[in-house]
């Protein structure tokens, strides 16, 4: 008798552990809205909204956390869904929803992050090209003369590379011919360690808010404690 009471705790031990690690499975995941002459976009996971405010142009979520498994999500732009569709949230998986290109081509792109520190004096970066009207683009640090990104294409990323740290003043040039077609005039401050997005965003080919430019987002800033 002594013998089946101890088998039926344990056997509810396993299935309390089991119980545990299924509702403490969970994904992570950042949204960023990089396309330019859109409106601010609405989020529903699973028909609920996941943002109290509709998220703006330029500008980015801190990263979440969700349920691991299959959910659905919805983008909504200027009250029309632009995208339904049932997204695998994969257990410990850190990942940003990128949106993108004009209105009438909204688009999103599902890249993995990184949140893992890099060398000594060192930090790691990756290139996005989300202007719409260039064609791909090589990203350069203009005070040393380097090349970070090359022949990025429009909605791509080239990937994490490891670069020293420090000041970095971006250009954007047209990988056909290198050409500028923007120079910035503040110069960012890349920390060691840390794991940046740099996105060219905006338009060439306008003089609104929407003007080409480069926003670099530093990933460990929107960790929430």
């Amino acid at each position: 008798m002594r013998n089946l009471v101890l088998i039926i705790v344990l056997f509810i031990g396993i299935s309390s552990c089991k119980k545990n690690k299924i509702v403490e499975s969970t994904s992570k995941f950042m949204i960023i809205h990089a396309a330019p002459n859109a409106p601010s976009i609405e989020f529903l996971l699973d028909d609920k909204p996941l943002l109290l405010q509709p998220l703006v142009y330029t500008s980015n979520t801190f990263y979440r956390d969700v349920l691991s498994g299959v959910r659905n999500l919805k983008v909504i732009v200027s009250g029309s869904t632009k995208i339904d569709t049932n997204l695998t949230f994969e257990e410990g998986a850190v990942r940003s929803f990128v949106f993108y290109d004009k209105p009438l081509d909204f688009k999103m792109q599902i890249v993995t992050d990184s949140l893992a520190g890099s060398d000594a004096g060192n930090c790691r970066v990756r290139f996005f090209q989300m202007v719409p009207d260039a064609t791909s683009l090589d990203l350069l640090n203009t005070i040393d003369g380097s090349t970070i990104a090359t022949n990025t294409a429009l909605g791509t990323t080239n990937g994490w590379v490891t670069i020293p740290a420090g000041i970095y003043n971006w250009e954007l040039q047209n990988s056909s011919n290198q050409n500028p077609i923007y120079t910035d005039w503040r110069p960012d401050t890349l920390l060691p360690g840390k794991n940046y997005s740099i996105i060219s965003n905006g338009f060439q080919n306008t003089f609104t808010n929407d003007t080409i430019g480069v926003w670099p987002i530093n990933h460990e800033d929107f960790i929430l404690p």
